[in-house]
């Protein structure tokens, strides 16, 4: 989520991610609408100055339906041997390494400015382009795979 965004380029918000890119596998569409539905309650609390264990609890179930989700998606890239799968699920890893850790400066800190930072803006941008490119790529692969 971090990366570099390209210069000229604006973020994704959370606000304009209306249409959710689709691909060709069903679940990994129905996962990333949920990650967006969850991500909007998140948002939405800590927009709301919800108290924190609103926000805690939003931030949790968005941090445990994205690891449930990935761990969906890796084992149909295992079962259909996507080839690339090393790289796709070092992404994975990254990403939740991130999220935990920006979890937990807002456990530590209190501070929900730089967490609704993150959820409205940099946590959308990075599953719009995650979504054009790796997820995109995998579920075609899977999907082919799947069909023979």
């Amino acid at each position: 989520l971090e990366s570099a965004v390209q210069p000229g380029r604006s973020l994704v918000h959370i606000d304009d991610l209306d249409e959710i890119p689709q691909t060709a596998v069903a679940f990994i569409n129905q996962d990333h609408a949920e990650v967006v539905r969850l991500l909007r309650v998140l948002v939405d609390a800590l927009r709301g100055g919800a108290e924190p264990r609103a926000t805690t609890d939003a931030w949790s179930a968005l941090l445990v339906f994205t690891q449930e989700h990935f761990e969906r998606e890796e084992a149909a890239m295992r079962e259909v041997r996507f080839a690339p799968y090393a790289v796709h699920k070092a992404e994975h890893d990254r990403v939740l390494v991130e999220m935990s850790a920006r979890f937990a400066l807002y456990l530590v800190s209190g501070e929900s400015t730089a967490l609704l930072e993150y959820a409205a803006r940099k946590v959308p941008d990075w599953l719009e382009r995650h979504l054009l490119s790796m997820d995109h790529v995998t579920a075609h692969y899977i999907a082919d795979r799947r069909r023979e």
